[in-house]
Parts: C-alpha cells; sequence; structure tokens
C-alpha cells in the first residue's frame, strides 16, 4: 500500500494484469474507483518484435540457449504463429511468424547473460552460425560474443566481468 496526495492505493495482482485501487481518505471524495495498469505485470516497457519463419523454432532456440520461458502464444487458422512471447531474463521477446504483409526482417539484439561462454556455446550447439568467439577486449568491462540464428538475427551476448 502506498499513499498519494491523501489517497491509499493498493496494488493487486489478477493473472498477468495489475490493478491499483485508489481510495480517498476523506468521505467526501468519489467512491473508490479502479485504474488499470497500462501493461502486464513484469513486463519491460520495450521488447523486441522479431518477424520470421520459424517462429516457434526460434522460441524453442531462445528458450534452449538464454532459458527462457514462453509466456504467451496465439496461432493463425492455418497453425502459424500470430504472436508469442518469451521471457528471457526480465526481458520479453516477441516473435510472429512472417506472412505476405510482414515478410521476415533482420534485427541485431545484444543481450546480457550470466556466462556469455556456455550461451554462447549452446548456441553454436544448436546451429547458430558463429561471428565472433566470446572475448574480452581491452578496455572493456565486458566479455561478449555474436552469432547469427537461422533467420539471420544478429545476436550480441555479454557478462560483465570487471
Amino acid at each position: 500500500m502506498a499513499v498519494f496526495s491523501g489517497q491509499l492505493a493498493v496494488k493487486i495482482a489478477v493473472g498477468f494484469e495489475t490493478h491499483r485501487y485508489f481510495a480517498s481518505k476523506n468521505p467526501k471524495l468519489h467512491q473508490p474507483k479502479l485504474l488499470q495498469m497500462y501493461k502486464p505485470n513484469d513486463y519491460n516497457s520495450l521488447s523486441p518484435y522479431l518477424i520470421v519463419n520459424g517462429a516457434q523454432r526460434l522460441a524453442d532456440l531462445l528458450i534452449v540457449i538464454f532459458n527462457g520461458k514462453e509466456l504467451r502464444k496465439y496461432n493463425r487458422a492455418d497453425g502459424t504463429v500470430m504472436h508469442m512471447e518469451v521471457l528471457i531474463d526480465d526481458s520479453v521477446v516477441m516473435i510472429s511468424d512472417a506472412t505476405a504483409d510482414y515478410p521476415g526482417q533482420k534485427t541485431m539484439l545484444h543481450l546480457y547473460v550470466p556466462d556469455v561462454d556456455k550461451s554462447f556455446k549452446l548456441a553454436i550447439e544448436n546451429g547458430c552460425e558463429l561471428i565472433e568467439e566470446p572475448v574480452n577486449k581491452n578496455g572493456d568491462p565486458d566479455k561478449r560474443g555474436s552469432f547469427y540464428d537461422f533467420a539471420g538475427n544478429y545476436w550480441a551476448v555479454s557478462t560483465q566481468i570487471e
């Protein structure tokens, strides 16, 4: 509970949504009202959205490499993925299968991981293409490596070591 300008606020989580109830200490003010949060509970504000040929395959790959967790998934009538979400550490990656209206796009992503060597090894063992093995370059507090996934996305992975 928190107090804002003489109002008592109570946060209640229900599934992916968080609701905040405000109740005034002044009986002359309005009855308590429900204010719905603008994003699902525990979601970050900015999420990459990857459109690829093989959304489920990419999600499965991210789950293996980064110990991700599938959050939500909605398929189209033809069985392709319209929208899905994979939680990686504190970030949500959104993914869908490419269509004629929304063709596949390649992008570059950077991700901090607890063990860059382990994540990099898992990526290469699961078919990703090596760009640069993890290395700590002079003056860089991070050990970094990079690879391409099957869809052509460039992944830079790092662990801060200094």
